[in-house]
């Protein structure tokens, strides 16, 4: 998958197909809720969840045509300001340990009603900010404004981070790499959340192309996109 986000433009690909597929089965297990909260993470580092939260957000905020909201919450490991280009400064770190507002660390991005978190910058340690009631009462702030909230988060295995956070979500979303992750791995993955009684709402399976067989492709069944939408 690709991560460019810095132009308006919105084009029929089979992968944003596939973002559009999880947006909208997403939206549907929470119909009729003014705010839906999702967690996207992964078992391990290095499999795409950053470029996948980033994907859901923005086929969310242009399919769905509704105010989304993209946050790094992976302050560890920030990605999601070199996806956007933009600083990554003033961001959930200042809202968790600075006590800035919400509205004070947002950013516009290039896309119609998409705003992004970034993650911020902060010599505190990660694990004094990420407490549960501060978490549950920024859910609680940003959903009075958006009615989608993408959550990226550090991977579920090495942090606990996802644990905390998964508890307070509608729903969780885990990033595999096909081909890489072991399935060893996605169990435990999987396992973590559900010792804590949170289920996981869904999988996404990425780096399809470079494993799976020919017929996994769409030009396989004759079906070929263009870059001006047109089939």
């Amino acid at each position: 998958m690709q991560s460019k986000f810095y132009r308006n433009s919105y084009q029929d690909s089979p992968g944003n197909t596939e973002i559009e597929r999880l947006v909208a089965k997403l939206d549907a297990l929470n119909y009729g809720k003014r705010s839906r909260v999702t967690l996207v993470t992964s078992a391990l580092s290095g499999e795409g969840k950053s470029t996948v939260a980033s994907l859901v957000a923005r086929s969310a905020a242009y399919k769905l045509n509704t105010p989304t909201l993209l946050v790094d919450f992976d302050i560890r490991r920030p990605t999601l300001h070199r996806i956007f280009q933009v600083k990554k400064e003033r961001g959930m770190v200042d809202i968790m340990g600075l006590n800035l507002t919400i509205k004070n660390c947002l950013k516009q991005t290039s896309i119609p009603n998409l705003a992004l978190l970034t993650s911020g910058v902060s010599d505190q340690n990660p694990n004094a900010l990420m407490k549960t009631d501060k978490v549950k009462v920024f859910i609680k702030t940003v959903s009075l404004y958006f009615e989608n909230i993408i959550i990226d988060s550090p991977p579920v295995i090495p942090v606990s981070d996802p644990l905390i956070i998964g508890k307070l979500v509608d729903n969780v979303i885990l990033v595999i790499k096909a081909g890489d992750t072991a399935k060893s791995v996605i169990k435990r993955a999987i396992d973590m959340f559900g010792d804590i009684g949170v289920k996981v709402s869904g999988i996404v399976m990425n780096n399809v192309e470079s494993v799976m067989p020919y017929q996994y492709d769409y030009r396989y069944y004759g079906y070929k996109y263009s870059a001006n939408g047109h089939r």
